[in-house]
């Protein structure tokens, strides 16, 4: 799951406001705020273009595409699997 409030605040600090972000990658803004709210789910083409124009660290990145360590939300560490 997408963490929606880091990336508003990656968007704003460099960007101004998500609308200048939509329309500096080439997105309309329905398209955005269907991100922000999850109805929709951004291609690996999409998320490397927004991870560019963002600057986004490796960890940063880590932090917003891929907050939790399993699908199911799970952060234990099954030892021995």
């Amino acid at each position: 799951m997408l963490n929606t409030r880091l990336l508003k605040s990656s968007i704003v600090e460099i960007y101004g406001t998500q609308k200048v972000f939509a329309s500096t990658i080439g997105w309309h803004q329905n398209k955005l705020s269907n991100l922000m709210t999850g109805k929709y789910v951004p291609t690996l083409d999409e998320v490397e273009q927004m991870r560019t124009s963002l600057k986004l660290s490796d960890e940063r990145f880590m932090q917003i595409f891929l907050p939790d360590k399993s699908p199911s939300g799970d952060k234990s560490i099954q030892k021995g699997a």
